[in-house]
């Protein structure tokens, strides 16, 4: 971890290649993740996310649920409101959702266009997997990382489906990079955007709260530790120069 405060020697090799080699691994990861929705049918927590993300679409109101907020829902919900369905009239959100699903008698094509809408954050996330990895170690390193990511089968299935995990961790690996370039270069930019994507990871699901308050003492900790002896440099030379001219 304190490699991403103190880069390596690989950090600055350019690597374009290893640039068309991870986007082609993300590409490959959306395949296999786009090619599962046909096969499997509709999770419980989808067809809710889907009747509540509903709700905030069709009828500008959020008040089935409170429980999580409204973004990943909002994602879910908008595949099929791009194709014309519109809210069921339903009174909870677990029957709004399977009326959403199984409007037109197009089940299929409602659940995929449902799915659909959370696969951007695939993107978004191994994005931020590429950069962070980048920052830290090098291009070979950011490589390795976006490979593993994108073949781990818990990764797959949670973009898989219509649910808000994909979210949050997409604006979890943001709000991370933006916490380092911030304690890097602590500017107002790299403050507006550590604000906005945390912000984000909050507006997808609530527990980004405790993953992210852990992760930024971890962050901090790491950041102090890793720069002690620059402290202790600075502090020396402080102390010979008053030595000289004193």
């Amino acid at each position: 971890m304190a490699a991403v405060f103190e880069r390596g020697a690989g950090a600055g090799i350019p690597g374009r290649w290893h640039r068309w080699a991870a986007i082609a691994l993300v590409v490959v990861g959306a395949l296999r993740i786009a090619g599962t929705y046909p096969e499997l049918s509709e999770t419980v927590d989808e067809v809710a996310h889907v009747g509540a993300g509903m709700e905030w679409l069709a009828r500008g109101q959020y008040t089935f649920e409170l429980q999580h907020p409204p973004l990943a829902r909002i994602a879910a919900a908008t595949g099929p409101y791009l194709i014309g369905i519109r809210s069921q009239g339903q009174s909870s959100m677990w029957s709004e959702g399977r009326h959403v699903l199984y409007a037109d008698n197009a089940y299929v094509r409602n659940l995929t266009a449902a799915r659909l809408g959370i696969l951007p954050f695939f993107f978004i996330a191994s994005f931020f997997v590429w950069r962070l990895g980048r920052l830290a170690f090098g291009p070979r390193e950011a490589l390795g990382a976006v490979a593993c990511f994108t073949m781990l089968p818990p990764i797959l299935a949670h973009y898989g489906v219509a649910t808000t995990d994909g979210p949050m961790l997409a604006m979890f690996a943001a709000t991370v990079y933006a916490g380092v370039r911030w304690l890097e270069v602590p500017n107002v930019r790299h403050g507006a955007a550590l604000g906005a994507a945390a912000a984000l990871a909050l507006a997808s699901k609530f527990s980004a709260v405790p993953y992210l308050g852990v992760t930024a003492v971890l962050m901090f900790g790491t950041w102090l530790w890793a720069t002690r002896g620059h402290s202790v440099a600075a502090r020396v030379d402080s102390a010979a120069g008053a030595r000289t001219f004193g």
